[in-house]
């Protein structure tokens, strides 16, 4: 899912417009949502089990759901007004962000265990019970987005760049 996004910001030609490979596009984006979304479903019925809760994971899925749509809507629109797509565009910066950082704290839970296998139990329910997690998840990507659109607020939205899906 990622590759694919990736080669739509870096599409140079109009290989795009060939419609055998825009109904592949749809397919394949359409199964990585749905497997994303199963992703979501399963940690979130598994939460409870500690051996196999983990809110990095959950909270990074949900991320890509929710990021992956707002960017697909703005790669499929060519006639798309710059302020609705500067709002979708922050939403893009801001799920994605999310993702990284969530990514991050993932690897950092797992370095954690790692070093500390013969406490496993004790420290993986301190790891996934840490309430500042959430804060740095969430709440460090919105004030990354947040200072970025007080500082340059036309910095998001264009009406040179309008790439097809």
């Amino acid at each position: 899912m990622h590759l694919s996004t990736f080669s739509l910001i870096m599409q140079t030609d109009d290989r795009a417009q060939d419609p055998a490979l825009r109904l592949l596009n749809i397919l394949t984006e359409m199964l990585g949502l749905l497997i994303l979304t199963l992703a979501v479903v399963t940690f979130t019925l598994c939460r409870k089990n500690p051996q196999v809760s983990s809110p990095p994971r959950l909270h990074l899925s949900a991320c890509l759901l929710l990021a992956h749509p707002f960017f697909l809507v703005i790669q499929s629109s060519n006639h798309m007004q710059e302020v609705p797509c500067g709002v979708l565009s922050v939403f893009v910066h801001y799920f994605y962000l999310c993702c990284f950082l969530w990514t991050s704290i993932e690897a950092a839970v797992l370095l954690l265990t790692t070093r500390r296998l013969e406490q496993l139990n004790q420290n993986t329910q301190q790891l996934t019970s840490w309430k500042h997690m959430y804060v740095i998840g969430h709440g460090l990507p919105l004030v990354i987005v947040g200072m970025y659109v007080g500082m340059k607020p036309d910095g998001y939205g264009s009406q040179h760049f309008r790439p097809t899906l």
